[in-house]
């Protein structure tokens, strides 16, 4: 029950922290270029930092680094996660190698709220519980998973075994896996490194030429 209680608590500070990001996006869009990649972040390290001064930490332990654990544990979750989005991929269309930068800029940044804002925020609570904070890499993932599922009902987009599978999955076993590189690092450029070779094998097989206009908006929203 305790951690089923740390689970609502942090879905509510992911609803904060989309209320806060849609805010942001919709003030700023028009007035700053390409603001969807770097909107996630921004809104995500307000709540981030006063999170870790509550907590009296930070997220850039490169001491850690050295463990190999780390790297081994990272890297299988982005190859599978990866390779079910290459297995499953309906979507078909080429993007530029431009396209691709923003996802890998957009992807690194996006570990900001996922990881430095939820995660701390999760192993808080998970201590002041007396859970093991190990539980946080869980509870994490299956809160961004509950908000992906919450976002899409929303767009009233269809929940069939295809969209589970290809969007759904492979989501949930990147987070679980760089959700533990994370816990165990307390770096956050580990998973800003491997969300970036997350999007560059999950279209390297698409990369070739210009998208048009219209494809850029669904990248924009798929980001």
């Amino acid at each position: 029950m305790k951690a089923v209680t740390v689970f609502l608590l942090g879905f509510t500070l992911s609803g904060v922290w989309i209320a806060l990001n849609t805010f942001l996006y919709g003030a700023l869009n028009k007035k700053i270029k390409n603001f969807w990649v770097t909107s996630p972040a921004i809104s995500g390290a307000i709540p981030a930092i006063i999170i870790y001064l509550i907590a009296k930490d930070h997220p850039f332990h490169f001491e850690t680094l050295a463990d190999i654990k780390i790297w081994a544990v990272a890297a299988i979750a982005t190859v599978i996660s990866s390779a079910i989005v290459l297995i499953t991929r309906s979507d078909k269309r080429k993007i530029s190698g431009k396209e691709l930068s923003l996802q890998c800029f957009a992807g690194a940044l996006m570990e900001v709220p996922q990881r430095a804002m939820m995660m701390p925020f999760v192993i808080m609570l998970l201590n002041k519980r007396g859970i093991n904070p190990v539980q946080s890499v869980v509870i994490t993932a299956l809160i961004w998973l509950a908000g992906m599922i919450f976002q899409s009902a929303l767009m009233t987009k269809n929940f069939g075994i295809k969209a589970v599978i290809g969007e759904m999955l492979p989501s949930l076993v990147f987070s679980l896996g760089i959700g533990y590189a994370f816990y165990v690092s307390g770096c956050i450029f580990v998973p800003m490194a491997f969300h970036v070779l997350e999007r560059v094998l999950s279209n390297a097989a698409f990369i070739g030429k210009e998208v048009k206009a219209e494809e850029k908006v669904e990248l924009a929203k798929a980001a």
